[in-house]
């Protein structure tokens, strides 16, 4: 079969480039945060201008757990049973890669007399929508997002999986129509932010749609054809471009176009290019490619180090305060937290996440029947 008409099929052989798009989102959201460190240092600028984007790969995240539930779930009959797997199968694996970090933070926190009375201890454990203040952890928020879009889809499975995508599709464009409605009652600016309510900020937020992308990406096989390759790149490119511009054009409100102020035109640049960047990993699975094989087998680590890069980082910045570490060979301390920070969260993934994540599973197998339904790959969930 040419790869003109190789299908793109359900089996594991379609994740390697999703699981190398993982590790390399989680990693540029990890080397994000390093740049606001004392000791961080490029010293290249094409490479720091790159990694002060480093907010995106939350974007590609959304994405990516769309794209990934749609192809999963792509043989589920509907009925409270699958919903029922279904969800609990997404709460085991959000809180097996969780609650262990979420203990390790606590106890941080509570070292370093950080657990303030604004952290919502419960609220940050089951990851109930918070403001982002009251996280233990604040870059759990898109964990919060994540059970949302699962809760979603668990209520459409009860009753549809065929017509899952025209639903959501349906929801998008409520949801577009909803934030054009909010950007012109001004909510996206710094006074009309105070008049936000649930709604603007999570229920009906933006970035919702991020999600939905991604899961209309997944269900449509037509889209994911060789000749797709270039208007993907070109994609790519063009709205990358325009969004590295548009957030260094020094016309922007506070945290520029990673902040609440400008989520409309994140999600249509940010948002945009990640779809573009998907639809060109599958379009390259295809045509039977898929690059960086090495990267692949990071992927599995990409939710632990999503999680535990901060508190690695912390301790590191800890021990060279108390051993009193110079900071003249910034580029030597860069690349030694960069490989102890993968590291460590390589190692918690592979001997905490998983075990937990499997002995989850294994629970859930011994109360509830087999459904039609393939679990999501290990990784981030859902992404």
């Amino acid at each position: 079969m040419t790869p003109e008409t190789r299908p793109l099929t359900r089996s594991t052989e379609w994740i390697g480039n999703i699981q190398t798009l993982r590790f390399l989102a989680a990693l540029w959201v990890f080397l994000f945060h390093l740049s606001f460190a004392e000791y961080f240092r490029s010293g290249i600028p094409l490479l720091d201008g790159f990694i002060s984007m480093g907010f995106a790969g939350v974007d590609l995240f959304f994405v990516i757990s769309g794209y990934v539930m749609a192809m999963t779930t792509a043989v589920l009959s509907p009925g409270w049973r699958s919903a029922g797997s279904f969800m609990s199968a997404r709460l085991i694996r959000i809180y097996s890669g969780w609650w262990p970090y979420f203990l390790a933070y606590w106890l941080w926190c509570a070292f370093n007399g950080q657990l303030t009375e604004t952290v919502n201890l419960l609220g940050s454990f089951f990851l109930w929508p918070l403001y982002l203040q009251n996280y233990l952890h604040p870059i759990t928020w898109t964990l919060s997002f994540e059970l949302y879009f699962y809760a979603a889809l668990a209520l459409i499975y009860l009753f549809t999986r065929r017509h899952a995508a025209l639903l959501l599709l349906v929801l998008g464009v409520v949801l577009t129509i909803a934030n054009i409605c909010f950007y012109q009652a001004g909510i996206f600016t710094p006074e009309g932010a105070r008049h936000a309510s649930r709604w603007h900020n999570f229920y009906a937020y933006a970035l919702v749609l991020e999600f939905i992308m991604g899961y209309l990406l997944g269900s449509t096989r037509a889209w994911h054809r060789p000749r797709l390759l270039i208007p993907a790149l070109l994609g790519l490119i063009g709205l990358g471009a325009c969004a590295y511009l548009y957030q260094h054009s020094g016309q922007l409100n506070p945290s520029g176009i990673a902040g609440f102020y400008h989520t409309p035109e994140r999600v249509l640049l940010l948002g945009g290019a990640s779809v573009c960047l998907v639809l060109l990993a599958s379009v390259l699975h295809a045509m039977g490619h898929s690059p960086f094989k090495t990267l692949q087998s990071m992927g599995d680590a990409s939710y632990s180090l999503y999680l535990g890069h901060s508190l690695v980082m912390g301790l590191f910045g800890w021990l060279l305060a108390w051993t009193h570490t110079p900071m003249r060979e910034k580029g030597g301390l860069t690349l030694a937290v960069i490989f102890a920070t993968v590291l460590t969260t390589w190692v918690v993934a592979r001997f905490v996440e998983r075990p937990l994540n499997r002995w989850g599973r294994r629970m859930l197998q011994n109360v509830t029947p087999p459904t039609a339904f393939t679990m999501p790959p290990r990784g981030r969930p859902g992404a």
